[in-house]
């Protein structure tokens, strides 16, 4: 997993009644999921969590189990 962030801000204030205020972020992020139960388990179901449809689906969350 890596992650990367910045912020800036700049606020200056010319007059009284005149104020400049200048934002700026950045973002960089790479992740990997790896869990050995991917696809093998439904951890909805697991939980107690019904009336999710998972047909077409059972490569990324788990084929459904008999309740």
């Amino acid at each position: 997993m890596h992650q990367s962030g910045l912020a800036l801000n700049y606020t200056w204030m010319f007059t009284p009644r005149t104020l400049l205020t200048v934002t700026g972020g950045y973002m960089r992020t790479s992740d990997s999921y790896d869990n050995p139960a991917l696809g093998v388990q439904n951890d909805d179901e697991l939980a107690g969590i019904q009336g999710i449809p998972t047909t077409g689906r059972e490569k990324w969350i788990g084929r459904r189990t008999s309740i």
